[in-house]
C-alpha cells in the first residue's frame, strides 16, 4: 500500500476520531451543562479511549474550547451561504451575513447558551476573543468595500455593524422583546440599511 495513501487516511481517520470527541462534547453540554459530566462519559459516546481523548484535548477546558471553535465554524458556514458569491453591493451582503449568523443563532442556541456560561476560564476566553477579533475583520472587509455608500465614518459603522453581530444582542431581541428571529432579522436588516447607507446611494463595483 502506498506510503502517502496510508498518511492520508492516517490524517482523514484523525479528523474523524476529533469530530466524534467534539460531538460527544457537544451533547452532553446540551444536555447537563458544562461542568456535570465526565470524561469517562465522552469516551463512551465518542467510542474512543480515556488516551485518545486526552491526545487530542490535553484538559477539560480544551474540549470546551474545540466544541465552542466547532460551532463557532458553523455560524460562519452558514453566514458565507447568505452572503452570496455573485452579490456585487456589498450592502446586500452586510445584511446577508447578518441574517446568516442569526439563523445560526436560532438553530444552535441550546448549545451557545451552555458553553457561554462558562466562566473564568482563560483557554476559552482566549478562543471567543479571536472568534470576535474575525468576526470584526469579516466585518471590516465588507464595509471597506462599502465605504462609498456609508454614511458613518468607516470605524463607527463598523463598530455599530459588529455589535449587531453578537450572540447577547440576538438573545436580546428573542427574549426580552420577544421578537421571533425572523422579526430580528427585519429589524436589523432596516436598522443596518437606514443608518449606515446613503439613501439611494448607487452599488459599489464588485
Amino acid at each position: 500500500m502506498p506510503r502517502r495513501y496510508v498518511m492520508v487516511r492516517r490524517a482523514q481517520l484523525t479528523r474523524e476520531t476529533r469530530r466524534r470527541i467534539i460531538g460527544a462534547v457537544l451533547d452532553l453540554v446540551l444536555e447537563r451543562g458544562p461542568e456535570d459530566f465526565s470524561v469517562e462519559e465522552i469516551c463512551e459516546r465518542a467510542k474512543v479511549s480515556l488516551r485518545t481523548v486526552y491526545y487530542h484535548f490535553p484538559s477539560r477546558a480544551a474540549l470546551l474550547s474545540a466544541a465552542l471553535v466547532e460551532l463557532a465554524r458553523e455560524m460562519g458556514a452558514a453566514a458565507l451561504r447568505a452572503w452570496r458569491d455573485d452579490q456585487a453591493d456589498p450592502c446586500e451582503a452586510l445584511l446577508g451575513y447578518v441574517a446568516g449568523i442569526y439563523q445560526v443563532y436560532e438553530e444552535e442556541a441550546p448549545r451557545f447558551e451552555a458553553i457561554l456560561s462558562v466562566r473564568r476560564n482563560p483557554e476559552l476566553e482566549a478562543t471567543v476573543g479571536r472568534l470576535r477579533a474575525a468576526a470584526r475583520d469579516h466585518m471590516t472587509v465588507l464595509l471597506e468595500a462599502a465605504r462609498p455608500q456609508l454614511r458613518l465614518p468607516l470605524t463607527d459603522a463598523i463598530a455599530l455593524a459588529y455589535m449587531q453581530t453578537l450572540y447577547p444582542v440576538w438573545r436580546s431581541y428573542r427574549v426580552d422583546l420577544g421578537w421571533s428571529t425572523a422579526e430580528a432579522i427585519a429589524f436589523v436588516t432596516r436598522f443596518l440599511r437606514e443608518t449606515l447607507f446613503q439613501p439611494n446611494a448607487p452599488p459599489t463595483a464588485g
